[in-house]
């Protein structure tokens, strides 16, 4: 991987559902209420949620934090995942 600068980041469709959920939502979020918030959206990922939030945080795009009363801890957008979105899905 080279280091020119820009964001060259492929997701798949979970990983996608999950990163536009995350920026939805203002605050750290639980593994739970992520579950949560899929099923309101009749959101159906073809690959664990688990995996999913994994893969985002190794490149950068969502932040895993051990929280106190959450169980799995908590997830986050990051400003690089609110600009990747920015950048691939322009509104």
């Amino acid at each position: 991987m080279g280091d020119g600068g820009e964001m060259t980041i492929e997701l798949t469709a979970s990983q996608l559902r999950v990163l536009k959920i995350l920026s939805r939502i203002t605050h750290p979020i639980g593994y739970f209420g992520i579950v949560a918030r899929l099923e309101l959206r009749k959101r159906v990922l073809t690959e664990h949620l688990a995996t999913a939030l994994e893969a985002l945080a190794a490149c950068g795009l969502v932040k895993f934090t051990p929280a106190p009363g959450h169980r799995f801890g908590a997830y986050c957008i990051t400003a690089a995942g609110t600009q990747w979105l920015s950048q691939e899905l322009p509104e």
